[in-house]
This record gives C-alpha cells, sequence and structure tokens, in this order.
C-alpha cells in the first residue's frame, strides 16, 4: 500500500521502476515532483511518531492503558449487559486487534499487487542484481521493511483507539450506574474527575503521535489519488496497477478514518456526562431521598463540563468532521465541474 515504487529514479544511480512491457519504448519518469510529500515528510513523520510512542510506552512508563484497562474492567461484569457488560467490552476490543492485523495483511497484498506490476523493471540502484534469485531476496527484504512500517503505524493507532475504547465504555457505564442507583452523586463526582485525567492524558501525549500518523496516512491518499486522477501520472499504469493503488488508497482512507470515529465516540461519551445531570433530576421516583441542593449542584457540575477528545490539539466533534468531509466532497464537484481537476474516466 506504500507507493514509492510508482515514480523513482533518473537512470543512473536512483531506483527506477517502469511498470509498462518491455516491449513499449517508455520515457524514464524522474522523481522531482513528488520527492518531498512521497518520501522526505512521509519518512520524517513516522520517525517521530515512533520515537514518540517508544518514549511514552517504555522510557516515560506510562501506564495509563494498563491502569484505565483494570478500573473499566472493575466497573464491568459478566452478567450485566450494555455498556457494563465484559463480555461486550472483550469482543469490541478483539474487532480492534483482528482489524488491525487484517489490515497489516491486506497492506502486504496490496505492496505484492505493486511489485508484480512492475517487476521486470524495478531496479536496486547500486545494488541491482542480475539473477533472479538476488532480486528475489532484496525484493523479499523490501517487503519485510514494509510490514514492519505497518506494524509501527498498527501499534500507535491501536494503542489510542483502545484508550478510546476503555474512555467510552468507562463513561457510558458510569452513566447507567447513576441511572440505575448503584452509584451515589458523591462517587460520581469523583468518577468524572477520574474520568478528565485519563482524557488529558489522552489529548496531551497519545494523541500527538496519532496524529503525526494521521498526517501521514491522508498524505499518501492525497498521492494516490492523484496518481489515479492525472493522465499524466498513470499513463503507462498497468491494470494490475491502478487496482494496487486502489486498493492502497482505500486501505490509507480506512486506518484514517478509525481514530477520527473513536475520538467522535469519545465526544460523544462526554456530552452524555454533561446532560446527566438533567437526566437525574428529571426522574420522578430515582432520586426522591436526595436532597434538592444536592441534585442543583450535580446539575450545574454536570453542565459546566467541557470534555473533549484532541487530535491536531483540535476538539473533535462528529458535526464538524461531518462538515468537513460534506465541505471537501463540494469542493472537489466544484472543481470537476469548472474543470480544474480533470479525470481520466
Amino acid at each position: 500500500m506504500h507507493l514509492q515504487l510508482e515514480v523513482l529514479g533518473n537512470g543512473n544511480h536512483n531506483h527506477t521502476t517502469d511498470i509498462t512491457p518491455r516491449s513499449t519504448p517508455v520515457p524514464i519518469f524522474q522523481c522531482k515532483k513528488h520527492i518531498i510529500s512521497q518520501f522526505i515528510i512521509p519518512d520524517i513523520l513516522h520517525s517521530l511518531a515512533y520515537v514518540y510512542g517508544f518514549y511514552l510506552l517504555r522510557i516515560s512508563q506510562c501506564e495509563q492503558l494498563e491502569t484505565l484497562m483494570e478500573m473499566v474492567f472493575l466497573q464491568s461484569s459478566p452478567n450485566h449487559a450494555g455498556y457494563q457488560s465484559q463480555g461486550k467490552l472483550i469482543r469490541n476490543l478483539r474487532l480492534l486487534l483482528y482489524g488491525g492485523v487484517t489490515w497489516v495483511f491486506l497492506s502486504l497484498a496490496s505492496q505484492v499487487m505493486h511489485i508484480a506490476a512492475g517487476y521486470t523493471s524495478i531496479t536496486f540502484t547500486w545494488m541491482s542484481p542480475h539473477d533472479h534469485v538476488a532480486k528475489g531476496v532484496l525484493l523479499f527484504l523490501m517487503l519485510v521493511g514494509f510490514v514492519a512500517l505497518d506494524m509501527v503505524y498498527l501499534c500507535v493507532v491501536i494503542s489510542y483507539c483502545v484508550q478510546c475504547s476503555l474512555l467510552v465504555y468507562y463513561m457510558r457505564g458510569l452513566k447507567e450506574r447513576v441511572l440505575e442507583r448503584t452509584l451515589s452523586l458523591e462517587e460520581t463526582i469523583k468518577k468524572i474527575g477520574q474520568f478528565e485525567t485519563y482524557l488529558q492524558e489522552l489529548n496531551n501525549k497519545m494523541s500527538n503521535a496519532v496524529s503525526l500518523v494521521l498526517f501521514n496516512f491522508i498524505t499518501m491518499a492525497v498521492l494516490g489519488l492523484v496518481s489515479l486522477m492525472d493522465r499524466k501520472e498513470n499513463e503507462y499504469f498497468s491494470a494490475l496497477t491502478f487496482v494496487s493503488v486502489s486498493f492502497a488508497l482505500i486501505l490509507w482512507m480506512t486506518m484514517w478514518m478509525v481514530p477520527i470515529i473513536q475520538a467522535c465516540m469519545v465526544s460523544g461519551a462526554c456530552n452524555t456526562i454533561r446532560k446527566l445531570g438533567h437526566d437525574v433530576r428529571v426522574r420522578p421516583f430515582g432520586f426522591t431521598d436526595t436532597a434538592a441542593n444536592n441534585l442543583d449542584s450535580f446539575i450545574m457540575f454536570t453542565a459546566t463540563l467541557n470534555m473533549r477528545a484532541k487530535l491536531f490539539r483540535i476538539p473533535i466533534r462528529a458535526s464538524y468532521v461531518m462538515f468537513l468531509v460534506i465541505t471537501v466532497c463540494l469542493l472537489l464537484l466544484l472543481a470537476f465541474q469548472l474543470g480544474t481537476i480533470e479525470v481520466w474516466l
């Protein structure tokens, strides 16, 4: 799913790739147009995300994930339903893990297709072998590097998504316990304070690494989209190359959307806590033995909460994301109609 094999080399000492049959004369593409956006920026962002994530998880001894997981599992129970169910929580966490592993295998398949499309014309600069065995070994090592690259992406994204899922279950399970009168209002305020601490840690630390990775994802997705839409770029593409680039574009966008969706879910859970005070106050028989002053204080506390998940240091809400998606779609449609963007279809 990495697009580094599309346009490479100057014919002397650089890596060149040609994806057309040898019977057709093919010009040598030079990597001057996209060298910064396709190679330098993604590699720098990937390195920064890896170093920052390694620092958080190994050097700084950050135990937020372990503590949060323990707290959420202690709050849940195998005999409960909804957001207090341990079984539902475990299924969702496993779904994230299985989905991430599947993404890595699909990414590997995309790379294999991309290499197969230009196998005869791929060279390795000064290491260019003259026999198929040595070339196969180099291609295998390149695929291993791509898998390692994807595993770094997967670790950063899945770690963030797991923490988001735990926060969502914690807050929604807390709301259910309050409405069921199994938790006092004073204890609820303390637990909301703990949640706010965990959310701040997530926004100030892990979200920075995820933001770097997301910017890398959108960069690669834009490059893939440009290569599909620009006739000058895809003039010599084979059918297999079109399939591999399209498949890679879908994978990049999917991996980009998952953390955004998880952040929206966390912000939605925060919004439900803001409304919890009103839900408690309007219940006619739930809190009849609680003083009105305590209920009013609880309403004022929840109403003044301002908690949001953040990416790129920007609060994330579902309404903001939908507005951005609709705006981008309208701008693309306008560009197509005005002829600013020409599509080969």
